[in-house]
């Protein structure tokens, strides 16, 4: 029976060999599209798997007002809840990573280093292949990765053990171990690791937030209880003893810091999980809240093409029902059961939807590696679980597809099928335009999103930045040491004297790049104390002129006035928003972070990071007066557009003498700032091919679809032009259902389109508002290619020779 079937079924494929090339082509680039955002769903769900702990450990968020969630902590929260919480059994706390260098002898290496608590192996268990952990991670010691190991010591890493580094040449450290990184998908992919060497001062400061923090929790305990205790605990100590220092009531600290009591929670985030579901977004890197969602977007979407290809054999199959009819009508007369029709053209479209796999596995493994470019990640590939996904798919379709037509072609009558009377039935005409409908419908969403995705898209990156980028070349500063500020004063003098530079500056934020850091500040409004959370920028005295940063109030730092240097503050506009001041009522105003500052200027907002989130409040002190003077990562040199190159080879040539250790490491700032729209470009290019592929699949279908129904009636397109019919007039009635049906299906296409950008749009602070423009472009875009499309097979029909069609009559 199964022969005979593949008899019948390729006999038909061949037949109709162009509704057959547009079901196979339009399933084969569904299923690529599909494939490749599988891959990259798995690819980012597979991370942490490595760790046999990944099940038991937990990563801490934390609530701290109405919108922001951040994947920090800090240490005497861990502390006390690790006191208090029997289930808890292990902490770790990661500080923050730093690049240095590191010697052996006369060998160097450039590690990325990892600050931590003692017991962080006990939370991540790397492989180590020489040395030991039992000890925890203990002062001046250090564990190596292999390679780095391998830089060092060469193939007798495994004799390092024991050994001395030296950090900058400096600092002094013995290795405690080796170990491997994890061969899976990670986010702690660090080539050392040290002992954070903040903790015993970090202990009592409940407000200092600038760690990253897990628990190993005991198998089978209530989460969402542990989570409430620790709520418990910080506001214990965070806003009831707060409250206690300031004198004032717990409610007054609450409406000071602009919260209610419910706005601060603790959130627990499983390891394995974290890297799509965690709330919280984490200091020094780029938020990654917005990928899960991002990626079932695209998911739904390739669903959404699926389902296109599924209406094309739907409806390719039904208009075809005529030239299988009365095969259809003999078997049923012959005896075949109605269940055995359309098991057989379920099969038929069964082997279509393989081919058209096997197709779709073949040109998915070329075009991986291109797309793991375009992504700029290294995917790790998991062809069971993605072909899984992909067969689960090709029987779905399979049956949606293939059952639809099967049942529609099982119900003729075998007397009315003999007779020839099948095409006079109108359920075929209202299920054929139904889908139709749909199918239009899909391709109408995606031609509207795609105007709005490319919309947004361009006003942010045509967005003022609110400082000048041009010509700035941002060179990395490796000396984290007690004379880094001196030897930063001195490179300065000595870069402003060559010819080109015109203009060196530093501060602790850079352009760019994510926040470093977030701290409450306090200050005094109608005679009680409230706090703000801001942006602590360290910078040097010409910052501001540098970046061409504009003041609205007040005065720029004077590095003659110790006032200005030792205690001055300069805030930007979001943070006297904050204050409920305006520009001019600020200056003057004292704020505390620790110290006392007084604001003596109030700056635009300008978009230092990424003009993608809102601005938030930042306050600037000179550098020269607190620890971040001895911690200056990098600097700022702005060149003379007229000789960039040769000025640059000046700036390297200088650079080797003063830092022979260090290679002449430099980005321009305008390339540092141009990552930052990495990730909605990627939305804008991933959403345009999907659109490509839908208006493709969509327009090959109705091409298809057009040609079958017009060669249906050809023979009443004969005689009406015999009788005087124009071409004019032929092709309108032929063009006009399909009009007809594309205007209603961009209507229909309207309010889903509106529904979707909207939010998509709520991950952008500044957004587009959403006008009528591209809602009517997109209807009348749909219009013109179902015209075009439909138009031409009829234009085509009108010209035939029509001898052949009247001979019959």
């Amino acid at each position: 029976m199964l022969r005979n079937w593949l008899k019948i079924a390729f006999r038909n494929y061949k037949k109709n060999a162009l509704t057959t090339f547009i079901n196979v082509f339009g399933l084969t680039v569904g299923l690529v599209g599909f494939l490749l955002i599988i891959f990259y769903w798995n690819h980012e769900n597979s991370f942490e798997e490595w760790n046999p702990e990944r099940e038991n450990v937990y990563q801490i968020e934390i609530q701290q007002n109405k919108n922001d969630i951040w994947a920090i902590t800090s240490y005497p929260l861990m502390l006390e809840s690790n006191a208090k919480i029997p289930e808890i059994e292990d902490l770790a706390l990661i500080e923050s990573s730093i690049t240095a260098n590191v010697f052996y002898g006369n060998k160097k290496s450039t590690p990325n280093i990892l600050k931590v608590s003692p017991d962080f192996f006990k939370l991540f268990p790397y492989k180590i292949i020489a040395g030991s952990t039992q000890n925890g991670v203990e002062k001046d010691k250090i564990f190596l990765e292999k390679k780095v190991a391998q830089q060092l010591f060469g193939d007798d890493y495994a004799n390092a053990i024991g050994k001395e580094v030296k950090f900058y040449n400096q600092f002094p450290a013995i290795v405690a171990a080796v170990y491997e990184l994890p061969e899976g998908n990670t986010e702690f992919t660090y080539d050392a690791i040290i002992l954070c060497i903040n903790l015993d001062r970090d202990k009592e400061r409940w407000g200092n937030f600038n760690y990253k923090g897990f628990f190993k929790i005991k198998p089978g305990s209530n989460i969402k209880n542990i989570e409430k205790q620790m709520t418990d605990i910080l506001f214990t100590n965070f806003i009831e003893k707060e409250a206690q220092r300031s004198g004032n009531s717990v409610e007054d600290v609450l409406e000071s810091m602009g919260i209610e009591k419910q706005d601060i929670r603790v959130y627990l985030t499983r390891l394995d999980k974290a890297h799509l579901d965690s709330k919280g977004k984490t200091l020094g890197t780029q938020d990654n809240t917005s990928l899960k969602k991002n990626l079932q977007m695209l998911i739904g979407l390739c669903i959404l093409i699926l389902v296109l290809t599924a209406i094309n054999f739907i409806n390719l199959k039904t208009a075809q029902a005529s030239q299988r009819a009365k095969e259809v009508g003999v078997r049923k007369a012959l005896g075949s059961s109605r269940l055995l029709l359309i098991s057989q053209f379920v099969f038929e479209t069964f082997i279509l939807c393989l081919i058209s796999l096997l197709l779709a596995i073949a040109i998915t493994e070329y075009l991986l590696p291109i797309y793991a470019q375009f992504l700029g990640k290294e995917i790790q590939l998991d062809y069971v679980k993605t072909l899984a996904y992909a067969f689960a798919i090709i029987i779905g379709m399979s049956l949606l597809a293939g059952i639809i037509p099967a049942i529609y072609l099982a119900n003729f009558k075998p007397i009315n099928t003999l007779k020839g009377n099948f095409s006079r039935s109108k359920n075929g005409i209202w299920l054929r335009n139904g889908i139709l409908v749909l199918q239009l419908v899909i391709s109408g969403f995606f031609i509207i999103n795609s105007l709005l995705v490319n919309q947004q898209v361009n006003y942010l990156m045509n967005k003022d930045l609110g400082f000048q980028g041009d010509q700035i070349v941002m060179i990395d500063f490796k000396d984290f040491s007690k004379n880094n500020a001196l030897r930063y004063q001195t490179t300065k003098a000595e870069l402003l004297k060559i010819k080109g530079v015109e203009d060196v500056t530093f501060s602790r934020q850079r352009p760019g790049k994510p926040t470093a850091g977030i701290s409450s500040v306090y200050f005094e409004y109608n005679n009680q104390e409230k706090n703000i959370n801001a942006e602590q920028g360290a910078v040097d005295y010409n910052f501001f002129k540098f970046y061409d940063i504009k003041f609205v109030a007040g005065k720029d730092f004077n590095p003659q006035l110790s006032s200005d240097t030792a205690s001055g503050a300069i805030v930007n506009q979001a943070f006297v928003r904050e204050m409920e001041l305006n520009d001019k009522d600020a200056i003057g105003k004292t704020i505390a972070l620790g110290d006392d500052f007084k604001i003596i200027g109030v700056v635009e907002d300008y978009h230092f990071h990424n003009a993608t989130e809102e601005i938030k409040p930042i306050f600037h002190n000179y550098y020269n007066r607190t620890w971040i003077r001895n911690a200056i990562p990098y600097l700022a040199v702005k060149i003379n557009q007229n000789d960039v190159a040769g000025t640059l080879k000046k700036i390297e040539n200088f650079w080797s003498q003063i830092d022979p250790e260090n290679d002449f490491s430099y980005t321009f700032l305008n390339e540092d700032y141009a990552e930052t729209f990495t990730k909605i470009e990627q939305q804008r290019s991933l959403f345009s091919i999907l659109n490509f592929m839908v208006l493709l699949i969509s327009l090959l279908g109705l091409f298809g679809l057009s040609a079958l129904l017009v060669e249906q009636k050809m023979k009443n397109i004969a005689i009406r032009k015999t009788l005087g019919a124009s071409d004019k007039t032929l092709i309108w009635e032929l063009t006009r259902p399909f009009i007809i049906i594309s205007l209603l299906a961009s209507f229909i296409s309207i309010p889903l389109s509106y529904w979707f950008i909207t939010k998509w749009l709520q991950d952008y602070a500044y957004r587009i508002s959403i006008g009528v423009l591209p809602f009517l472009v997109g209807v009348f875009s749909l219009l013109i290619l179902a015209l075009v499309v439909t138009g031409i097979k009829a234009y085509r029909a009108t010209q035939r020779d029509l001898v052949k069609y009247l001979k019959y009559e």
